[in-house]
């Protein structure tokens, strides 16, 4: 077994006498399934910091672990370093409530537009007023920056406002500056007036 603080202030490949050896014991296509989850958080929080391009590779099969710690902390070092090649594997675990929140940030700082319509997808599905994780939602939807989202975000303003849901309607404005370069007010009318003449 490789000791944890084998990997514990570790700064580079050099710096870590059992980091080869991590690597040869778990190939890409068995990391995410065989090594054991004190170890994998361990080694995680180490490949976040080293700049080698296998890490990338390593870190996106552990989105597929068993494990939702797991695929937590790796969903989470992929938004740190903005890594588009998790974008697919992202989205297919962004239905799990248990890390869909950290899924959609990480979705967010990646800013990559293939994931617009999963995203929009989780909007639809809420029924009554927006939350919290509404919010989350929204503001990856601002950060990613794609026009597709405007319409949707339009109709939240709206519904926020005629329920006075100043959270919600407050992250729907900041996300629809982010997305148009426009600075209006959180007010839907206005919004829904300049879309109209600038959608096309």
């Amino acid at each position: 077994m490789i000791e944890r603080f084998s990997f514990h202030k570790a700064e580079n490949e050099s710096s870590i006498p059992a980091y080869k050896d991590f690597i040869g014991k778990f190939p890409n296509a068995d990391l995410a399934k065989t090594a054991e989850l004190r170890i994998k958080k361990s080694a995680m929080a180490v490949l976040s910091r080293i700049k080698n391009p296998r890490k990338s590779t390593l870190l996106i099969d552990c989105l597929i672990h068993d494990k939702n710690r797991v695929k937590m902390s790796a969903a989470r070092i992929m938004g740190e370093i903005r890594e588009r090649r998790a974008v697919a594997s992202l989205i297919q675990i962004l239905n799990n409530r248990f890390v869909q929140k950290d899924v959609v940030w990480a979705l967010g700082r990646i800013k990559d537009t293939k994931a617009v319509e999963s995203l929009l997808s989780l909007l639809k599905r809420t029924r009554g007023p927006y939350d919290s994780k509404d919010k989350e939602v929204i503001d990856a939807l601002g950060e990613i920056g794609d026009r597709r989202a405007v319409e949707p975000l339009l109709n939240i303003l709206k519904k926020a406002q005629e329920n006075n849901n100043t959270y919600i309607k407050r992250a729907a404005t900041q996300a629809l500056r982010k997305i148009t370069g426009q600075k209006f007010k959180e007010e839907y009318e206005i919004w829904a007036a300049w879309w109209k003449k600038n959608k096309y």
